[in-house]
């Protein structure tokens, strides 16, 4: 029933299903003369699926599923087999008439296979025939995953999730579609398109800097090395997000950078103070900001293995953190819009980013009790866009919210 392994690797083959009766006989037989074992009373799901189910669907297979049927049904789609990495992979490649259609791949999860996706054939290909729009149309890749299915089993160990996509990007390129582009839910939030670096392990990290390009219908990064690079599109579940609106896409565009991160996978806690510590670790995070690396903790009161010394210490390293004549920093305390304005200043100095010249501070009323230490700063960054205040205010010893630091973040990252 599979095609022969690793047969003339990258060409393309067309594939059917064909049992023969003798097959479908045996496998009634052997379904019949089935030994089943005891089970442990009150199992229930607990040990995997009960014996009753799996008798059930043995008695399924061998008295009532019709295989010839789902055969024909089957064979009724253009399929195919190729070799790619040394594995087998099947698909089914069902082109639209429509001459705007693009491609689309369909893959398919575990347990299950691409049969899932065969009912939306005729919608994704033929959408005008389901009272649709032409432009809808789809030219449909849908594989089985190497593995799994009738792609039959892999022939070495390492099959990744990484390695798995890498084969189903080349058998992309190997029908002739070379391009990617974004889906309209997509397009509609560019912000989360991102970009990974994968490491040799398949692990994937993001690049801040990152970002699609409207204009020009590509994503474009800076690195400082070559290797792996993958794009995805990051969306957040965070839930409490309802009451800051003018900051949720801020928070998707940082969190889907890996940026900021959420107190929870549902909760952001926008309102919550953030600390000292943390602002000026999500500064070296957002800007890419590295140091020497050095163990030795910059500031008496962090602790050597608190989860954002290394940024600290990099911060430190660069000028940003300076600290209190007694070496410590207060990482706990909620940081103010002053000493948030002063460490954002020197991060977009130490960055290399110019953000202009002084700017004015007379449309705000409290202007004058920003800290002498903070008026350059806090200029700066009010000609940059970067700080606007609220209500004619820039509340200077105001402490600075987790959906406000958010908002700092994502217009830096837009400069």
């Amino acid at each position: 029933m599979f095609a022969s392994s690793q047969t003339n690797p990258g060409t393309i083959r067309p594939f059917r299903l064909e049992t023969t009766q003798a097959e479908l006989q045996d496998l009634k037989q052997r379904l019949s003369k089935t030994r089943w074992p005891d089970e442990l009373p009150g199992a229930g799901w607990n040990y995997g699926a009960p014996l009753s189910f799996v008798k059930d669907m043995a008695a399924y297979w061998e008295h009532s599923f019709d295989w010839t049927k789902q055969e024909q049904r089957l064979n009724s789609y253009p399929q195919f087999m190729t070799t790619i990495d040394g594995a087998n992979i099947h698909f089914f490649h069902i082109r639209s008439s429509e001459p705007g259609a693009v491609p689309l791949m369909l893959i398919h999860g575990w347990p299950s296979s691409p049969v899932e996706f065969l009912k939306l054939v005729g919608p994704l290909t033929d959408p005008t025939s389901y009272g649709g729009d032409a432009a809808d149309a789809f030219h449909l890749v849908i594989p089985s995953l190497p593995g799994f299915g009738l792609s039959g089993p892999t022939t070495d160990t390492g099959w990744s999730p990484f390695r798995a996509a890498q084969a189903l990007d080349a058998l992309m390129t190997l029908l002739g579609y070379e391009q990617y582009g974004p889906t309209a839910e997509e397009l509609s939030h560019p912000d989360q398109i991102v970009v990974w670096y994968v490491d040799g392990q398949g692990q994937a990290t993001p690049i801040p800097n990152g970002r699609y390009d409207a204009a020009t219908g590509t994503v474009v990064f800076h690195t400082t090395h070559f290797s792996t690079y993958a794009v995805a599109y990051a969306s957040t579940a965070f839930t409490d997000l309802q009451n800051v609106p003018w900051a949720k896409p801020a928070i998707d565009a940082m969190a889907a950078r890996g940026v900021i991160h959420g107190m929870s996978e549902s909760r952001f806690s926008p309102e919550a103070l953030i600390k000292r510590a943390d602002f000026v670790a999500l500064l070296v995070r957002a800007l890419e900001l590295q140091g020497t690396g050095s163990p030795k903790t910059a500031f008496s009161d962090v602790d050597p293995i608190a989860y954002n010394r290394s940024e600290l210490n990099t911060a430190n390293e660069l000028g940003i953190a300076v600290g209190l004549p007694d070496r410590t920093f207060k990482p706990d305390s909620p940081i103010t819009r002053q000493e948030m304005m002063v460490l954002t200043a020197r991060a977009l100095a130490a960055a290399g980013k110019t953000v202009g010249g002084s700017g004015s501070l007379s449309a705000y009323a409290d202007a004058a009790s920003i800290a002498s230490y903070a008026k350059d700063s806090a200029a700066a960054l009010v000609k940059a866009g970067i700080v606007t205040g609220s209500n004619g205010k820039i509340a200077p010893q105001g402490p600075l919210t987790r959906a406000e630091a958010a908002v700092i973040l994502y217009r830096i990252w837009k400069l």
